[in-house]
């Protein structure tokens, strides 16, 4: 028996062996080496957070202490606080679930709450739908039903319910629930802690209840994918159920604390269970977190417990876990916030060569060269270069390698090629030349100024072999080669000689084609292309405006084109069809952006670096780029930058390129172009930078009526033309590193392309409008998701630039319109009728004038007969010739009568009282007689006046008063307009049998047709009657109206063969006429209606002017100018009895008989044709020659305006008609005599004061000059009249007659005057002068003659002048 024990006892001690061994082999075995990125408890509202979960939509959501927040990878939305936005929750929040509507349900400290993720809007349900409670855990089972446990027990609303009903066991009521899960198989688990375990089978509606004293205190429940059921304890540890379903005693594996082990669980009191995408079960602990590798092993824990250190576990209490739509984890603690664990290995991988960087305090790498066996050449700024080991992370300076200790020391390496010729590594350092390494001799050979005199730099920028084994070396002052035969030579030499103006430029890289063109990178020379096969050469910029002449880096791709990347305008590449290169545009990101390098993959992928940024892409034949991955450099510090031409391609497929911190590499077989498939969203939608959550629900509504990541449009008013809209792609992996590109249709002309750093887009001062913006989005391998998402943005227009605002515009336009038409028209009328009433006043200004014309006329044919008749009156007084003057009387008085009948007949017409009476007689008989009666009128005119008929008696019916009218006035206006000389023929024809044609004709200048057009219109003054005859105005007018009485008509014409005609055409038969125009008593009418007035010649015999009357002392010359020759014969014969007498008939006329000389005064009529008075005193007032003339005028106009406009014309006198002869002399005498009175006032001045003797302007100046001439030859004694005459610029006669006229003197008379004159002043001034001294002094040689003319002059002599002056 004790044998039996002793066997027993080693047994069991071999069992502990076995267990402690195998135990100890699983120490290190489990390590996953995560790292806890925790999210920044900035954002959070709070750090104790509950339970984590995540919705449909992709985003985290965070119930905590102090509200509900949503995490979008970049930032925190918060749900429920005390700002007024929403409702508040004011409790703890436990448990968020999502239900089949996308609506969340919230478990909390006071219930339940509803959050519909669309409107953004926070419900509480009510008593009456659920009673209050603890609501410690919620969740949506797969047919719609939503549960809830709490302290109250067990809820559940079905989905077409709004009610909640509770579940309760058969015996007592459910309480203390902690935790429910629905199986695959749709039973309902229920975690209760200190109440047990439990399984609801719905289908059932029975409870089944595990009482076991470890699951009495179960707190969380977990369905792995195995769909195996574990519960987490409070302090009983994790257990898995082996047989969930049974209804008897449940079998179970349990988990727990095994004091001084590691690899077993951490802490009994489990809060939450996960599984990750490698079927790992993750266990939140109160002391951390836990992960079970083998479920099959009580010791393959990994244990993660609070530290201090970056990415460890910054909090012990882990709430909960949560696996998201990515396969990243999450956990959330209680008061230490939230962490995202990074679990997968980074697709592209950066070394930021700590090791370099402590050793020489940079890690910026300009060159790269893979030697073999995980070994690198890098050339590090300032520090030359080295040998790097990327395995082990260490390296070795070139100064400490055995083969390059020898060399000396350069600051840098920047380029690092091997030569396939030689296989030697060439190293192009920044100041020491080229190195050629030879590594399996372990010998390096220098190439620089000191070894070949032709190298003028030692900084070399870039190495090239090309195909022939040649080493393309460029430099800082040019291009360099050492053929495959080690021969050195500069680009000139290669080139034989060719003119190369980049010779001296920087170059920075060097590329050979399949054609054998070398292509030259340069710094200031842009892209030299060199054709090695004619050695000939072209040069290329590039840029839109191809002005860019700065080149970083050029590429030949596997597919022969040319790329280049300049320094800062982006990417271009060779279009051999245009011979040009081709600036890329299509993408801001690197836009006019600097390009370090460019590189061609394994796959034919073109890969580029920007200053932070890589790119990688394809292109096809139309030169569209395609399958374009944006890669964003995380920026840890804000210096970095990608080194230009410092890139490597290793043989496995790997890129990498040298930046400012270490190196960045990507695997290329892991950059795939599957699309991502995470949800890109809107995250929030801001309005003058404030975000629609925070806006009260109806601000909200004015904008949408839902969350701005579920609303199809945003609708905003004319002043909230400013808003951002945020956005996210919800790849928690490495958010930073995600990517977007957006456009703004109706806005943008192209896609902006953003980092992590920008996940929004502001829009400024938009105009009113529809937009659409469309966002893409890549994750951070770099694949543009399939998924876009488009959010219509609708500005409203100002209210007054909306539809109904036109309207009203148009209908104001229109309302506007109307009135300014209605304005406008009105205007227009009372402009039409203003104008009318002006044209009308006008009209009757003109007619005024015209009647005042005609009334002066008038009057003026009215005077001048009165005035002839009172003339002869006087002249029968003064016993003329009766026979004579009885003859002038009786003409005058018979011309005043007609006159009077023509106003008469005239004013008979106008008013249609007038009427013809025609009786039957002889025509032509009546015409001849007419024509013969007008004879004698034509008087001195010599007109030659006929008369022709056809046949030669006419009879027929005719009125012969309106006939001997017509016939009258015509014949008057035939004699005015006829020359003398000329020719006026009345011609009488028969046109028809019924028809009188009667035409007066006469020579003179022809009518034009606007003469001819005014002829017949009343008052009507043409130009020619207006400057040469006077008339009445009315004469050819009544003479229309009398033709259109006799039912005729008349026409006037003008041509070279007839002359100015006037035609006549009457009607002469009875039929024409009516009953009461007829008068048959009259059996004939013979006589012409008009007596002949005697003609009287002023050069008949007996008419001879006598003898002038010596009334006068002086005899004087009068001109008198009168258009009517009697009134111009009777002042002559009145006049010639005291003066000599000239006549004239116009005022032409008058200035030729002035020109003749010896004219004292001037007698004009006022109203004269071609030249009236007004004009001939004006012309004489103001010629020199004239100007002393005294001018007198007669006027028929009484008027004062009449009146004064004669005395502005210089007149001297002014006389009305009809005038008294009396009164005609009296004016006569007076201003003869004050002409003489200023002769002998001149010749009494001792002293000359002209400007004292009234005389005109001209006058004055004229004597002044003549008194300044003789006063200049005053002591002369030879200056006679001849020279005086010389001096004066005058002749003779005018000279004469002028101081005749002004001071009674002759020129001799006038020098002798101004002599004795000269003489007075100077015994004036000195009373002892001598007689001979002063004679001589005043221009006379003989004394005595001197005293003889002054005694003459003064009526003493000199001495008796200078005695006087004396006393």
């Amino acid at each position: 028996m004790k044998k039996k024990y002793f066997y027993l006892s080693l047994l069991l001690l071999f069992l502990c062996i076995l267990s402690v061994d195998s135990h100890a082999t699983n120490r290190g075995k489990y390590t996953s080496n995560l790292k806890f990125i925790p999210i920044s408890s900035s954002i959070l509202p709070t750090n104790e957070v509950r339970i984590l979960y995540q919705d449909s939509d992709g985003y985290i959501w965070l119930p905590t202490y102090n509200g509900l927040a949503r995490y979008d990878g970049y930032s925190v939305v918060n749900y429920g606080l005390n700002d007024g936005t929403n409702l508040p929750f004011n409790c703890y929040l436990n448990v968020v679930t999502e239900d089949q509507d996308g609506d969340l349900w919230i478990a909390a400290e006071k219930g339940v709450f509803k959050l519909h993720k669309l409107t953004g809007e926070i419900e509480r349900i009510g008593s009456e739908k659920l009673e209050p409670l603890n609501a410690t855990d919620i969740f949506c089972a797969r047919n719609g039903d939503i549960w809830v446990g709490g302290d109250r027990g067990l809820f559940r609303k079905r989905k077409a319910e709004d009610v909640f009903e509770r579940i309760d066991l058969s015996s007592r009521r459910l309480g203390g629930v902690s935790s429910i899960m629905e199986d695959t198989q749709g039973n309902i688990w229920i975690a209760a802690c200190e109440s047990g375990l439990y399984r609801y089978d719905v289908g059932r509606n029975k409870f089944y209840t595990y009482l076991d004293p470890v699951l009495y205190f179960s707190n969380v429940v977990f369905q792995d994918d195995k769909q195996q059921i574990w519960v987490g304890t409070w302090d009983r540890g994790l257990v898995k159920l082996k047989t969930p379903y049974t209804t008897g005693r449940m079998q179970y594996d349990r988990f727990h604390r095994v004091e001084g082990e590691e690899n077993t669980l951490y802490d009994n009191i489990v809060y939450a269970i996960e599984q990750d995408e490698l079927h790992r079960i993750w266990v939140g602990t109160r002391s951390g977190l836990s992960i079970m590798h083998d479920e099959n092993d009580f010791y393959s824990f990994e244990n993660y417990l609070p530290g201090s250190e970056i990415g460890e576990l910054p909090y012990n209490e882990v709430s909960s876990i949560q696996r998201t739509h990515d396969n990243q984890m999450w956990i959330s603690m209680f008061g230490g916030g939230v962490c995202k664990i990074q679990t997968e290995n980074k697709k592209f991988g950066i070394d930021r060569m700590e090791t370099v960087r402590r050793l020489y305090n940079t890690s910026s790498i300009r060159s790269i060269f893979y030697a073999g066996n995980d070994e690198y050449w890098m050339g590090i700024i300032g520090f030359g270069m080295i040998l790097y080991n990327d395995r082990t992370h260490t390296c070795v300076n070139y100064q400490q390698h055995p083969d390059f200790k020898e060399l000396p020391y350069t600051s840098a390496v920047d380029a690092i090629i091997r030569r396939k010729k030689t296989g030697e590594i060439c190293f192009g350092t920044y100041s020491r030349g080229i190195w050629l390494y030879d590594e399996k001799n372990h010998k390096v050979r220098s190439l620089n100024s000191l070894t070949e005199k032709k190298f003028e730099s030692d900084c070399i920028h870039t190495l090239m072999e090309d195909s022939e084994g040649n080493l393309w070396i460029g430099t800082r002052q040019g291009v360099y080669i050492l053929d495959a035969d080690e021969q050195f030579h500069k680009l000139s030499e290669w080139m034989s000689g060719a003119e190369l103006e980049f010779l001296h430029s920087r170059i920075f890289d060097i590329k050979e084609d399949s054609e054998r063109n070398i292509w030259i990178a340069t710094n200031y020379e842009g892209i030299v292309r060199i054709n090695l096969q004619d050695k000939t050469y072209k040069r290329y910029a590039v840029g839109q405006k191809c002005d860019v002449q700065n080149i970083f880096c050029l590429l030949v791709d596997s597919r022969g084109q040319i790329w280049a990347g300049s320094m800062w305008n982006g990417l271009s590449y060779y279009d051999r069809r245009q011979d040009m290169f081709v600036t890329i545009t299509s993408f801001s990101t690197i836009e006019n952006k600097g390009i370090t390098n460019i590189v061609e993959d394994s796959r034919g992928k073109i890969w580029i670096t920007t200053n932070n940024t890589v790119l990688s892409f394809t292109m096809n034949d139309a030169h569209v780029l395609e399958n374009i991955n944006y890669y964003a450099v995380a920026n840890e510090m804000e210096t970095f930058s990608f080194n230009p031409t410092s890139c490597c391609l290793l043989p496995e497929g790997r890129l990498m390129f040298g930046s400012s911190h270490g190196i960045r590499s990507f695997m290329v077989d892991r950059t795939g172009y599957k699309p991502s498939s995470f949800p890109l969203v809107f995250t929030d939608f801001k309005v003058h930078n404030r975000s629609l959550r925070s806006m009260t629900p109806e601000e909200r509504q004015r904008f949408s009526e839902k969350d701005v990541n579920y609303t199809d449009e945003i609708i905003l008013e004319y002043q909230d033309n400013n808003f951002t809209i945020e956005f996210s792609l919800l790849n928690y992996v490495n958010p930073q590193e995600n990517m977007y590109t957006y456009r703004l249709e109706g806005y943008d002309d192209k896609e902006i392309v953003v980092d992590a750093q920008r996940h929004f887009a502001t829009y400024n001062n938009l105009p009113a409008g529809t937009y659409l913006f469309r966002l893409k989005g890549t994750n951070e391998d770099g694949v543009w998701g399939n998924t876009e998402r488009t959010l219509k943005v609708r500005i409203l227009p100002a209210p007054w630039l909306t539809w109904w605002a036109y309207c009203l515009y148009a209908i104001a336009i229109v309302v506007i319109l109307y009135f300014v038409f209605r304005f406008l028209r009105y205007k227009m009328r009372m402009q039409h009728e203003i104008q009318i009433g002006k044209l009308e006043k006008q009209k009757i200004q003109e007619i005024n004038h015209l009647k005042l014309q005609f009334f002066t006329n008038i009057t003026h044919e009215l005077m001048t007969p009165l005035s002839i008749i009172l003339a002869s009156l006087e002249n029968l007084k003064s016993g003329g010739d009766k026979r004579t003057l009885y003859t002038v009387m009786t003409a005058n008085a018979t011309r005043l009568m007609r006159l009077i009948q023509q106003v008469l007949e005239f004013r008979k017409v106008e008013s249609g009282n007038l009427k013809i009476c025609v009786s039957y007689g002889d025509i032509s008989s009546f015409l001849r007689s007419c024509a013969e009666a007008f004879i004698p009128l034509l008087g001195k005119r010599r007109q030659l006046l006929s008369f022709e008929s056809a046949p030669d008696i006419i009879f027929g019916f005719f009125d012969a008063d309106k006939l001997d009218k017509i016939v009258y006035n015509l014949l008057s206006n035939a004699a005015k307009y006829t020359p003398e000389d000329g020719q006026i023929c009345v011609r009488a024809a028969l046109a028809d049998e019924y028809t009188l044609q009667i035409d007066v004709t006469n020579t003179g200048e022809l009518m034009t047709q606007k003469t001819i057009d005014g002829l017949f219109k009343r008052f009507y003054e043409g130009d020619y009657r207006r400057h040469n005859t006077i008339g009445t105005g009315i004469g050819l007018a009544l003479v229309k109206d009398l033709v259109a009485l006799h039912h005729g008509t008349i026409e006037a014409f003008s041509n070279e063969q007839m002359g100015n005609c006037f035609r006549i055409m009457l009607p002469v038969n009875k039929e024409t006429y009516r009953q009461g125009e007829l008068d048959e008593t009259v059996t004939a009418q013979r006589q012409t209606a008009f007596p002949v007035p005697i003609y009287i010649n002023e050069t008949e015999e007996g008419n001879e002017p006598d003898e002038k009357t010596e009334l006068h002392p002086v005899d004087y010359t009068l001109l008198i100018v009168d258009d009517n020759e009697e009134l111009c014969m009777l002042f002559s014969n009145l006049l010639s009895n005291y003066f000599r007498v000239k006549t004239a008939i116009n005022g032409r006329q008058a200035l030729e008989v002035l020109q003749e000389g010896g004219i004292d005064l001037v007698v004009s009529d006022i109203m004269m044709p071609e030249m009236d008075g007004i004009e001939l005193c004006r012309y004489i007032k103001n010629k020199f020659e004239y100007c002393h003339i005294p001018v007198i005028l007669l006027t028929a106009k009484r008027a004062e305006e009449s009146q004064i406009e004669g005395y502005n014309s210089g007149a001297d006198g002014y006389i009305s008609k009809p005038c008294n002869f009396s009164l005609l002399y009296a004016q006569i005498m007076n201003c003869l005599k004050r002409q003489e009175r200023k002769g002998a006032d001149f010749r009494k001045q001792v002293v000359f004061e002209v400007d004292k003797l009234e005389y005109t302007s001209l006058d004055e100046t004229f004597l002044q000059r003549a008194i300044d001439c003789v006063n200049a030859h005053l002591n002369d004694v030879e200056f006679d009249q001849a020279e005086f005459v010389s001096e004066m610029g005058a002749s003779r006669t005018v000279l004469t007659e002028k101081l005749k006229s002004l001071t009674g003197l002759t020129p001799s008379a006038f020098v002798l005057n101004v002599r004795l004159t000269a003489a007075c002043k100077l015994m004036d001034g000195q009373s002892k002068i001598r007689i001979a001294d002063l004679a001589f002094a005043v221009g006379f040689n003989d004394p005595k003659y001197f005293s003889t003319c002054f005694k003459k002059k003064y009526g003493m002599t000199p001495k008796e002048y200078m005695e006087q002056g004396k006393a």
